[in-house]
């Protein structure tokens, strides 16, 4: 229980350190620390269209669905997918979500002390 309290205050003190106009502001920085959909981890699939079904839509053209190969979900955007809870892809977002996204980037930092130290190390 003891280490419990130990890690969670050294989460805390590392995450307080950080505000949000400190976060990371650019998308190459975003992209090094943070889980994006760019990253070769994750798995993302752009269907084409199977058919012609209207005028201008083309079959095998991209129909501008992007599905997760994980857990199958998928949107018209990459940050709009509403991933299963199990997915492991779950918190992939682009590099612009996370820049305009704030408060979610500080919290994914308190989950991730150790991506919260390489960041303050760096600055």
């Amino acid at each position: 229980m003891a280490a419990e309290h130990q890690a969670s205050g050294e989460t805390d003190g590392i995450v307080s350190q950080l505000s949000p106009d400190e976060l990371p502001s650019s998308i190459h920085d975003t992209r090094k620390l943070l889980p994006t959909i760019s990253d070769e981890e994750s798995h993302y699939h752009l269907p084409t269209n199977d058919i012609n079904y209207q005028p201008n839509v083309h079959k095998n053209e991209p129909s501008g669905v992007v599905v997760c190969c994980r857990c199958g979900e998928g949107a018209m955007n990459s940050d709009e997918i509403a991933h299963s809870k199990d997915c492991d892809q779950k918190e992939y977002h682009s590099a612009y979500w996370w820049i305009h996204h704030k408060e979610q980037m500080l919290e994914w930092f308190q989950q991730h002390p150790r991506a919260a130290r390489r960041w303050l190390s760096r600055r």
